[in-house]
């Protein structure tokens, strides 16, 4: 019974902030769709999206695009693959060069999907980030859970998950005392992220 209330509890605090967020539409219709020139994009504006490959030498052209660029802050999906892989390893030389990182943690698809009633990927889920917190926390800018809902065909994510899998994650950040931004916050999905 308390599972269910839990659950009831959940599914009204998500439709609350949906319908709030679909209240803000017309404001965001009506915002102009040209850069204004003269805006100001500040220096710590949160980066853009990296990835490596198996070779190193994706690490150098990348590195190398981002310094020619002058960009110093980026965001990079992280995975239970990405420990001890390239992933992993490209995290490591952006951290050693000085970048700001802003780490998406994803849990796999199937655990996604499953999360708010599987005891055992809450658990996988819970040790991830544990350990992304422990090895690299202190050295991150923050922490992002990725794959919102819209994303669901490709994450897994069911609204009910996504709010398992954010529960989860903010207990653990909170804590560690670690920053945790999010849903998609540099991903512009505004129903999503607003409502979330």
């Amino acid at each position: 019974m308390t599972a269910l209330l839990q659950k009831s509890a959940l599914w009204r605090h998500t439709a609350v902030g949906v319908l709030h967020a679909i209240k803000d539409i017309p404001q965001w219709l009506r915002l102009h769709h040209e850069i204004d020139q003269n805006t100001d994009i500040p220096v710590d504006f949160f980066g853009i999206n990296v990835a490596t490959s198996e070779d190193p030498g994706c690490d150098d052209y990348v590195i190398g695009a981002l310094r020619d660029l002058d960009i110093q802050h980026v965001r990079l999906s992280y995975s239970y693959d990405a420990i001890g892989a390239a992933t992993e390893r490209f995290l490591l030389r952006l951290l050693d060069e000085g970048f700001v990182v802003l780490l998406a943690l994803l849990p796999l698809k199937k655990d996604a999907a499953s999360m708010a009633i599987d005891a055992q990927a809450q658990a996988r889920w819970r040790n991830f980030v544990e350990s992304v917190i422990r090895l690299y926390g202190a050295r991150l800018d923050a922490i992002e859970i990725g794959n919102t809902p819209n994303r669901g065909r490709w994450s897994g994510y069911s609204a009910q998950s996504y709010l398992a899998t954010w529960q989860i994650a903010a207990k653990v950040a909170e804590e560690a005392g670690r920053t945790l931004a999010g849903p998609n916050i540099s991903d512009f999905e505004p129903v999503y992220n607003v409502g979330f």
